[in-house]
């Protein structure tokens, strides 16, 4: 039997500045890497909002910025590549202690180091390899946020002490105070005060409470949330490291111990801040809540090591969705229950500069899953089990024939169970998780970049051996079409019979009737949408009515309307440009930014303007 991966190019097209704009359809393997529903992600909910930790099924599918870290810890908030939301049915793999916590699925990707070699040494592993090997990795909990900046020692100490024990009066708006017992207290507020250049009124009362009055500066009332609870103001998460170490000590002077390095608030919101703010500044520490108040103590360690011996890995059965997303450096951070940890993210077919449509086994009916893997999936490669994401060398002998043995009994049951639950009733969103690791998946890609992608998964050390088969298909592929060269407004359309000239585009559907431009961008949308979830219909009358359903409603499906692209009047910022508008570029309308080389882009695709901006645009 061949092995099911297959790459076929649908629409290939070129602009007259030489951008090239390509539309894939494949088939391979599926994989679920995913996190529970309870997990966290580290986020920023637009560009200058603070950073925050949100549910994944809260903010999945969202236009937001997710937390990216590289292997050297550096902390930065990019737009994700994609997100990943899938039903499962089956064991996630669970670790609960005082000191690391996760539930992912058994293929989900962990960031660890060894315990005993090089502290940078640094590596990414299957969670399922914590399950039989005698090993001790390291866990990361923290990183450096990028673009820190020094807003003075005395003024991150003075932000401490006013979370902790500052007052803005809701009757009196100029007006903020402090008042204390301590005499430690006062004198520190009032070093602070004049070191910070701000005029004070002291006043001692006769139950021995001293009051420091000030005016107030607009970042205090920042310090407050909606039901006047204390939060972090914004103006803190930027702070450079020097800033946080007084910071952290301004903390332990009001509302902790400076001893014991142990802090303690009511407010659910201030101690979430502050766990981000300590997160993002190379520190850590783990939220536990006491009857009505957050006791944390800052000592707490920043790798901490899983050891088999010492620590169980449970398998807890699971039914639900899980959840992920895709960033370049393959590394996010994430919370479970009050513990960070830097995690790995999903090894998905989508890059930053992809639109992808996928096959969804959610929508698909059991018995035409079935039907379209009648052969069951197997490994491309055999690869004995090591340390490390990637095997070197390949099973021989005996326990090769057990494992393959193994694996088609597994397969069998899988589809025979499949189909007994589906007869019984059973949704076909989970019926069809079960065969999932025997299935292939059908996947529409449109780039016009695709150096990256190659590089990072045709490296058989880092990459599954059927991401490898893939990406090289994928190449070769590229290397021997001939795209059809595009003039300026003439269209890139996926699954539409074009015919171009250098003057004209002329558009037929799949009986040969003449089209019009609006009709061939519907359909070509249309038959992009259904690989999702049906087999492909490109009729005129069929394809129309799915698009309008696409965008009917109050969220209608966009991605679909990513693949096709108009080539832009003006490719790149041009010099006759920057004389009529002295300088400063003009977008037209569907161009979405200009990189540092001023090529123009729509979205991911340079040099095309993509369809999905036209939309928008219109809305």
């Amino acid at each position: 039997m061949q092995y099911p991966i297959n790459a076929s190019i649908i629409a290939d097209s070129i602009s007259p500045k030489g951008n090239r704009l390509t539309t894939f359809q494949l088939s391979y393997p599926r994989y679920i890497h995913c996190f529970d529903s309870e997990t966290e992600l580290l986020v920023k909910m637009n560009k200058d909002s603070p950073p925050e930790f949100r549910k994944f099924s809260e903010v999945a599918g969202m236009d937001i910025f997710v937390g990216q870290v590289t292997f050297d810890q550096k902390i930065s908030f990019v737009k994700p590549n994609a997100w990943v939301v899938n039903d499962f049915c089956g064991e996630l793999l669970s670790l609960k202690n005082q000191r690391i916590s996760f539930s992912v699925t058994p293929e989900h990707r962990l960031f660890v180091g060894s315990r005993k070699r090089n502290r940078d040494h640094k590596e990414v592993i299957l969670a399922k390899e914590l399950l039989n090997n005698p090993t001790q990795k390291r866990f990361y909990k923290c990183g450096l946020m990028d673009n820190l900046e020094d807003i003075g020692n005395d003024f991150a100490k003075f932000i401490a002490f006013f979370v902790a024990d500052g007052h803005c009066p809701k009757l009196t708006k100029n007006l903020a105070l402090f008042r204390f017992k301590k005499q430690r207290k006062i004198d520190e507020v009032e070093r602070l005060l004049k070191s910070l250049g701000k005029e004070y009124t002291k006043t001692v009362y006769k139950d021995g409470v001293t009051s420091l009055n000030f005016h107030r500066d607009s970042w205090m009332d920042d310090c407050y949330n909606t039901q006047y609870n204390k939060k972090l103001p914004n103006i803190a998460y930027n702070m450079s490291l020097e800033n946080f170490s007084e910071f952290k000590k301004g903390l332990l002077e009001s509302d902790g111990n400076l001893k014991n390095l142990d802090y303690n608030t009511s407010s659910e919101e201030l101690i979430n801040n502050l766990q981000v703010l300590f997160t993002i500044h190379q520190d850590s520490f783990n939220i536990k809540k006491y009857e009505d108040r957050y006791k944390v103590k800052f000592l707490v360690e920043k790798e901490p090591i899983f050891r088999k011996d010492k620590h169980t890995i449970n398998k807890v059965p699971y039914s639900g969705k899980v959840y992920c997303c895709s960033v370049d450096t393959g590394l996010i951070l994430v919370r479970k229950d009050g513990i960070c940890h830097i995690s790995g993210n999903c090894e998905i077919m989508t890059h930053r500069l992809f639109s992808r449509n996928a096959q969804s086994s959610r929508a698909v009916p059991v018995d035409k899953m079935l039907q379209a893997n009648t052969e069951p999936v197997t490994p491309y490669v055999y690869g004995k089990n090591k340390s490390g994401m990637s095997s070197e060398e390949e099973m021989t002998g005996w326990k090769l024939a057990a494992t393959k043995l193994i694996w088609k009994y597994s397969a069998i049951g899988a589809f025979t169970i499949s189909k007994l639950v589906s007869k019984l009733g059973l949704h076909k969103q989970w019926a069809n998780r079960i065969t999932e690791p025997f299935s292939t998946i059908t996947v529409i890609i449109t780039a016009t970049e695709w150096d990256n992608f190659f590089w990072l998964r045709d490296d058989p050390e880092a990459a599954q051996p059927e991401i490898v088969v893939l990406a090289r298909l994928m190449k070769d592929k590229l290397d021997q079409s001939l795209p059809v060269q595009l003039e300026k407004g003439q269209w890139h359309l996926p699954y539409i019979h074009t015919v171009t000239t250098a003057s004209k585009q002329r558009y037929y559907d799949s009986d040969g009737n003449s089209l019009n431009i609006g009709e061939a961008l519907k359909i070509s949308a249309s038959c992009c949408a259904q690989v999702s979830y049906r087999k492909l219909n490109d009729s005129k009358e069929k394809a129309i009515e799915i698009f309008t359903k696409l965008f009917s409603g109050p969220k209608p499906h966009m991605s679909p309307t990513e693949h096709q692209g108009c080539v832009m009047e003006n490719e790149k910022f041009s010099l006759e440009e920057m004389q009529l508008n002295t300088g400063v570029p003009k977008f037209a309308i569907g161009v979405s930014h200009m990189d540092r080389n001023l090529n123009y882009w729509s979205g991911n695709l340079k040099g095309f303007i993509q369809y999905r901006k036209l939309i928008e645009v219109q809305e």
